[in-house]
């Protein structure tokens, strides 16, 4: 719902492949558990898909910036 119907599988195909197990120190978690980086990605992005791509390779440097950067560093939930 962030982005343009014309984005939208992309935008799951780079949380899929680029924002998951391939993660520093996330591997072998469920597919839920890489919810709150991905989350923390797509509020970074602002609806922008180059942000966007900007946030997932923040997330593969460390996953903790833009946890930080989006405000979820304590909760994913959203204010």
């Amino acid at each position: 719902m962030l982005f343009p119907p014309d984005q939208q599988e992309n935008v799951r195909v780079l949380l899929r492949d680029e924002c998951g197990d391939n993660l520093p120190f996330q591997k072998g978690l469920s597919a839920e558990g890489y919810d709150p980086i991905r989350l923390a990605v797509l509020k970074l992005s602002n609806r922008d898909m180059q942000k966007l791509q900007v946030a997932v390779r923040l997330a593969n440097s460390d996953w903790r910036d833009v946890l930080v950067a989006s405000g979820f560093a304590r909760s994913p939930e959203l204010r």
